[in-house]
């Protein structure tokens, strides 16, 4: 079998051939042998040196060059005979790119060009350096000892890089980047003395002479104690300028400290002026939304950079820019500008500057995470609540970084911008005072809102004229227009004769440029930001061709250094090199740079799945749309990721994104659409995540048997710890909800012992609402009140409501009705906040607030309460049939309290239709209408048939191992006994007494009242007035109503 045509091999990270999977390379000392060939870069190995590199602690088999033979003819089948070589001296491996070899090279490069004092090319051959190191050497490799003088090489190397660039970025006045890269390099060797040097001069160069004085005397400390010699002359004397705040010996050799101050900009004094004085109401307290507008190539970016790097200190200024392609995640502009801003502080004053929002912002700021996107259990995020907290996180994070000073947050091109983007901005200026938002846009861009527009037009001929003299003034005016762009490019036009359009011009220009051309062409193809390593990785051209080629682009102004790295000078100038291109050379480059993205650790899944789809890499540009929508997911832009699944389902129909959109689907509350995305993926021979997701997608749509049987099928299928915990949390709150108690409590107590924390919280409060109806009232409560510490962690949005149902109730069977009504409010203001899927819980709050009204005596509230429950219900057929009923019990419970007999007899015919339905916690419903039957039944002087009602009730009890209702059902059924002339057992019901205080807080005093009423037992009236006492003491501004109340029970029942 013969290998690829071209080998290019990684080791950077761990082991990684281009276009060759890594189980075809076979075991993992067959991996540690390509590995060992590699390293010695085309040389011969000998056997000895394979064999202690294969055993490395000494337990070799019985003939081991026979088995690294085998070894050998196994990987010559997969890299290619040709390859791997047998020679005298032992085995070679012949490759055609070797990461290590090229990381050596390129930092070659960048030293050389700091060398000839061009800090630019220095920059980007440094940074495409360091875009190799994926991570360290061998990094898959436990212990690699075998290796250790190469290991360490490499690190030397991507120190040098580090330090290089770190010279170079302060040399181009980057002091934020140049510090970062130093303090890596001294990361790497503390006593390195260059790198503490430029780490010095960056932090003199930000204005941070103390952290530069710290850092010095870190490095002195350690140089003293561990090696006990002191800095160099060169770094002494660099301490010394610091100390005496001598700004020309603390300058980098190449470039001074500081640029001059921005020359005026010529035809735009208008435009500055009204940005000064929108930043003067920013500063006097106001929030302002402003929008610079104008055409492209009109010059609005020049307009905001001019006026943006002309403010001073005492203003924050946060600058990010739409993605030019249109390939942004949600709120990647501001992200971006915040993390720039982050880079040039004081590391221990960032965490200060994030505080409590660093665990919701800390994984965006690093801009993407590693690998893809994990099926894992299925989780549901509430994107109102998500976006809300994400929203106020990122402000206040602004906000601490200004302090006491003004904000302003630039964001250019937010034509291109999504939504969510455009909606923090507007939040932002709502919210915050002292705030400055200035945005960027074309004509055609969405409206911000209530904003001030900053028009751009064209420069008219004076300022023509001011730029290019009289004498060329008159004709580039009228064949431009006073076009900003094109006025320049026909003034660098290099003919006699001018160009008619920009892009001939544009063409023009690049044509003359010999060799350099196809590199330029190649780069406009990629995008707007020059990557030098995605550019190498896409042509195979060393990166010493490439920046000489990029190099000619910046003297012909076709490009521009900007921010840390090389752009193209504006986007139509991108565009028309991009469209001079042929179809075929465009798609092969945007194949060619998904290929070496997709490679990269923590890469842009946006970015690679828009060059997969226009390099018609189809399956590339599936993963990577899967993985974008994880992201905007994780940033609660659900209609984004909804979007990008369904572009990666019309691409090519997948289990991954089936799956992935089903969840999106539930939290967008589009349950029919879930339904149908968890069915197709099972279709296309989804395992026990696509069952478990179809298990939820069936239970969010109330069919509670397709769902359990569906998540009990993967529990049995999935060997996944999380699946199997979200399975056994799904299987148990169904088993609850249709009264199958034992064995839901078998599978939540495992879901809760074994789930990740996304899904354990939702276990506890499924749990804790278990525990509570079988009586374990404080134990429940304790495991809801856990999983409402942090409702952010809660999987499913319905575990948040269904939280504080279970707090609420828990706090009044425990008898403590004014924490239960405040848990009350605040489950029916999360639950309205929610919108439709909250709408449910609104009708449960009122019924609950129902419930402890009326034991607090207030039965006209309680029976407004319940009528509000009633209407949001709807009625016995629609989808809140639960909370139908329970109102219904609600009004028979209220006319039992009032004493209304004929009433109670009516309510209950009206509602005898409850034992027949079977829906969602039938099985309670049915203890309690069967309790409050028998209550009735007692009234009407008919105690036979009290008894028998309520010795359902108890046997039904004892079959689910449920106590509330057996209870009150046994304080009845003693009633109807003595009403029957049939005798009690006095001391079982001491014990039952004892056990109602504890799970019927708010009725047991009255129970106990009417018990001792018919008995006479005195310590029952003792126990009566004892509860009543303290239900008093607990009922806060109800205590009054519920003494009035109190008083004429007990006097009803002669006491």
């Amino acid at each position: 079998m013969s290998g690829p045509s071209q080998l290019r091999l990684h080791l950077l990270g761990g082991l990684d051939v281009e276009g060759i999977p890594g189980s075809a390379l076979g075991s993992r000392k067959a991996r540690t042998l390509v590995k060992v060939l590699a390293l010695a870069r085309g040389s011969a190995v000998s056997p000895d040196r394979v064999i202690d590199a294969l055993w490395p602690e000494g337990e070799l088999p019985a003939r081991p060059a026979e088995q690294v033979g085998v070894l050998v003819s196994r990987l010559r089948s997969v890299l290619g005979a040709d390859r791997l070589r047998r020679l005298d001296g032992g085995w070679a491996l012949d490759l055609d790119w070797f990461d290590v070899a090229e990381l050596e090279a390129r930092v070659d490069e960048a030293a050389a060009r700091m060398a000839a004092a061009n800090p630019v090319a220095a920059r980007a051959a440094s940074r495409a350096a360091l875009a190799l190191a994926r991570g360290s050497l061998l990094a898959d490799e436990p212990d690699p000892i075998w290796a250790q003088a190469e290991c360490a090489a490499a690190a030397r190397t991507v120190a040098r890089a580090r330090l290089i660039g770190a010279e170079a970025a302060l040399a181009a006045g980057d002091g934020g980047d140049a510090a970062a890269l130093a303090e890596a390099a001294l990361d790497h060797d503390p006593y390195d003395e260059a790198a503490l040097r430029v780490l010095m001069r960056s932090y003199a160069a930000t204005g941070r002479p103390a952290s530069a004085l710290a850092a010095y005397a870190r490095v002195r400390g350690k140089l003293s104690e561990d090696l006990g010699v002191d800095p160099g002359r060169e770094t002494e004397e660099l301490h010394a300028a610091i100390l005496l705040r001598d700004t020309a010996a603390m300058a980098p050799d190449l470039l001074p400290m500081a640029s001059d101050p921005p020359a005026e900009l010529v035809g735009r004094g208008l435009q500055l002026a009204a940005l000064d004085r929108l930043l003067a109401r920013a500063r006097a307290g106001a929030s302002v939304l402003a929008a610079v507008e104008g055409e492209a190539g009109i010059g609005k970016t020049v307009l905001v950079s001019h006026w943006s790097n002309r403010l001073p200190g005492e203003t924050l200024v946060v600058t990010g820019r739409c993605d030019e392609l249109g390939r942004d995640l949600p709120l990647q502009p501001i992200l971006d500008g915040l993390a720039a801003h982050l880079r040039t502080v004081e590391p221990s004053d960032v965490e200060g500057i994030l505080g409590d929002a660093k665990p919701i912002l800390g994984p965006l700021l690093g801009r993407f995470s590693t690998g893809s996107a994990q099926p894992g259990p299925t989780t549901v995020v509430d994107p109102v609540a998500g976006r809300a907290l994400l929203f106020a996180a990122l402000l206040t994070t602004v906000e601490r970084a200004a302090g006491d000073r003004a904000s302003v947050v630039v964001v250019e091109d937010v034509h291109l911008a999504g939504e969510t983007t455009i909606e923090w901005l507007r939040f932002a200026v709502r919210r915050s005072t002292r705030f400055l938002v200035v945005a960027t846009r074309r004509p055609e861009g969405p409206s911000l809102g209530t904003e001030e527009i900053v028009r751009l037009g064209p420069l008219d001929l004076t300022s023509v004229v001011d730029l290019f003299g009289r004498h060329r003034a008159p004709e580039l005016h009228a064949r431009s227009g006073g076009h900003p762009l094109f006025l320049h490019e026909l003034a660098s036009a290099t003919s006699a004769e001018l160009p008619t359009s920009l892009r001939q011009a544009v063409s023009a220009r690049v044509d003359g440029l010999g060799e350099a051309a196809p590199t330029l062409r190649a780069a406009a193809i990629l995008g707007t930001e020059v990557d030098v390593d995605l550019l190498a990785g896409v042509l195979h051209l060393p990166v010493a061709s490439l920046l000489e080629h990029l190099e000619a682009g910046l003297r012909s102004l076709i490009i521009e250094e900007r921010s840390a790295t090389l752009a193209f000078r504006h986007e139509l100038v991108r565009e028309a090199l991009a469209e001079d291109t042929t179809a075929a050379r465009r798609a092969f480059a945007h194949r060619e740079a998904a290929r070496v993205l997709h490679g990269r650790p923590g890469h842009d899944p946006m970015e690679v799945a828009w060059h997969a789809r226009l390099g018609g890499d189809v399956a590339t540009a599936v993963v990577a749309l899967v993985d974008a929508a994880a992201t905007a997911g994780s940033r609660f832009d659900l209609r984004l990721a909804e979007e990008l699944l369904s572009e990666a389902i019309s691409l090519q129909d997948s289990v991954e994104a089936r799956v992935a959109r089903a969840r999106v689907r539930i939290a967008r509350f589009d349950l029919d659409g879930a339904e149908a995305d968890a069915s197709c993926a099972l279709e296309l021979g989804g395992g026990p995540a696509s069952l478990e997701v179809a298990g939820w997608a069936a239970y969010y749509k109330r069919d509670y048997e397709l769902g359990l049987r569906r998540a009990e099928e993967a529990v049995e299928r999935s060997e996944d710890p999380a699946v199997r915990a979200s399975c056994h949390t799904l299987s148990g709150r169904i088993l609850h909800a249709s009264g199958h108690l034992p064995e839901a409590d078998r599978r939540l107590s495992d879901a809760v012992a074994g789930a990740p924390s996304d899904v354990r919280g939702v276990a506890q409060v499924f749990l804790g609402g278990l525990r509570i109806h079988q009586g374990r009232i404080e134990r429940g409560c304790e495991l809801v009140d856990r999983a409402l510490l942090d409702p952010s962690r809660l999987g499913h949005p319905f575990a948040l409501h269904h939280g504080y149902l279970f707090r609420a109730l828990g706090l009044g069977m425990q008898g403590r009705p004014v924490e239960a009504l405040v848990a009350v409010e605040a489950g029916r203001a999360l639950a309205i906040e929610a919108g439709e899927p909250g709408t449910r819980f609104v009708s449960v709050q009122d019924n609950l607030r129902s419930w402890v009204l009326r034991n607090l005596g207030l039965l006209e509230q309680a029976d407004e309460c319940t009528q509000r429950a009633l209407a949001l219900a709807g009625g016995q057929r629609s989808s809140m049939s639960e909370m139908y009923f329970a109102g219904r019990l609600d009004l028979i419970e209220g006319l039992l309290l009032a004493g209304d007999t004929d009433g109670v007899g009516k309510a209950i015919e009206g509602t005898a239709d409850l034992m027949q339905w079977d829906g969602g916690m039938a099985w309670h419903h049915h203890q309690r209408f069967l309790t409050l039957s028998a209550r009735h039944a007692l009234a009407a002087e008919d105690p036979d048939r009290a008894i028998s009602l309520a010795s359902r009730v108890v046997a039904d009890c004892g079959e689910r191992r449920t106590s509330r209702y057996s209870l009150l059902a046994r304080t009845t059924m003693a009633r109807a006994r003595l009403a029957a002339g049939r005798p009690i057992d006095h001391d079982e019901l001491d014990g039952v007494l004892d056990e109602l205080e504890r799970s019927a807080g708010l009725e047991a005093w009255r129970v106990t009242a009417e018990l001792a009423a018919v008995t006479g037992v005195d310590r029952w009236w003792r126990d009566a007035e004892r509860r009543a006492g303290a239900l008093v003491a607990r009922a806060g501004q109800h205590h009054e109503a519920l003494r009035r109340y109190m008083a004429e029970t007990f006097a009803s029942l002669g006491r």
